[in-house]
């Protein structure tokens, strides 16, 4: 978009911003930036289908950690950032979603799951799931299948015990 990235694809050392007021002003901004790497970080979107039985989105490996957001609602109330973590109850099935931009409390639904190739959502509700709408989302390995080259990876024998 010529506004705001004057239509340049970012490279490895410069991201090129536009004339948009909201993302070149003399405000101050704080910019996240990731690349995906194999079997420890992996960005993508998907289609919201409304439902229980939701979108599954592969990922490589079981995520510890996953940030989603509604691409085509406002940033606030239910179509906020969405974060997921396995470390807070410690099982797939209790993953309450926390809102980083927003005052909001921790939720106390279960909208996701954990799985071992990625992640599937659980929920109808419109900030995680709306149907049609596109979301897109990060996530971050529990443990990678792969080392950063691709190679699977193996466990280690310790004398008659894995």
């Amino acid at each position: 978009d010529t506004d705001f990235m004057n239509s340049v694809l970012p490279s490895t050392t410069l991201i090129t911003l536009g004339n948009k007021a909201n993302v070149n002003n003399t405000d101050d901004f704080i910019m996240y930036v990731w690349a995906q790497k194999q079997g420890y970080f992996h960005a993508g979107e998907y289609v919201g289908n409304n439902s229980t039985d939701g979108t599954f989105c592969y990922t490589g490996f079981r995520p510890a950690c996953v940030i989603a957001k509604n691409r085509e609602q406002a940033s606030s109330g239910p179509w906020s950032w969405q974060i997921w973590n396995d470390n807070r109850i410690g099982y797939t099935e209790e993953n309450n979603q926390m809102y980083p931009n927003t005052t909001a409390a921790e939720g106390g639904e279960n909208y996701i799951d954990f799985l071992s190739n990625g992640f599937k959502l659980r929920t109808g509700n419109a900030g995680a799931n709306d149907l049609n709408d596109d979301f897109i989302y990060c996530a971050w390995a529990r443990a990678p299948f792969v080392n950063s080259n691709g190679v699977p990876t193996t466990s280690r024998y310790f004398g008659g015990f894995f």
